[in-house]
């Protein structure tokens, strides 16, 4: 029997643009291995081909409704045997679930977050919200030693309790044989050319400010 898990995904959309389309491919591996309910915060059903055996898509968007739904399903998903919850990126989700595994004292939350939440503006309120959400958590889910490093310094979380995961996506799915030597040709661009390729907007906290010291070399 599979160990089960109860994973919350913020969004799905079937034309999604941004980094949550490729969690269709990630949640289709741990469905291998993990009994699977996956709870979607704001859009639609993603296929079945996933490997989900239960899928819940909320009703409310409204934050008190949301969190008087989070906390009803969240309750019945342990009820049904689901005491380890993944909160991909919501702060709201993984405070729920925590709180629930506080009562219980069973189970584990592990939440995803590679948002550098430190660079936003947060009022007091939130900022101490985040703060106490972090330190309720199991285990906290980032993408690099870098940010995991930065994760524990700024928020004080022990690094043992810090899981770095890189991103998920296939690569494969962008470069399938001769596909480079295919998008050049489309493009004309010579096969000798030097290209970079920046695939997020131009901001200095996605890194942009670097560009220029990327093209001298």
């Amino acid at each position: 029997m599979k160990p089960k898990l109860c994973y919350i995904l913020p969004r799905y959309a079937k034309d999604d643009a941004t980094h949550l389309a490729h969690l269709t491919d990630f949640l289709k591996e741990i469905s291998k291995t993990y009994d699977l309910w996956l709870m979607v915060l704001e859009g639609g059903y993603p296929p079945s081909d996933i490997g989900y055996q239960r899928a819940s898509v909320f009703w409310f968007r409204f934050l008190p409704f949301r969190l008087c739904e989070m906390y009803c399903r969240f309750l019945y998903a342990r009820f049904c045997g689901y005491t380890h919850f993944y909160a991909h990126y919501s702060f709201a989700a993984a405070f729920t679930a925590s709180f629930l595994k506080i009562i219980f004292q069973k189970g584990k939350v592990f939440y995803w977050n590679c948002g550098e939440p430190w660079k936003y503006k947060r009022n007091i309120l939130r900022d101490t919200f985040e703060k106490l959400t972090y330190h309720m958590i199991d285990v906290l889910v980032t993408g690099t030693e870098g940010l995991k490093k930065k994760y524990s310094e700024i928020y004080s979380i022990s690094l043992k309790k810090i899981t770095v995961m890189p991103n998920w996506i296939a690569l494969q799915r962008f470069f399938p044989d001769g596909g480079r030597q295919r998008m050049r040709a489309a493009l004309s661009i010579p096969s000798d050319a030097k290209i970079i390729l920046f695939t997020h907007r131009l901001s200095e906290r996605k890194g942009a400010q670097y560009l220029p010291e990327i093209f001298r070399n």
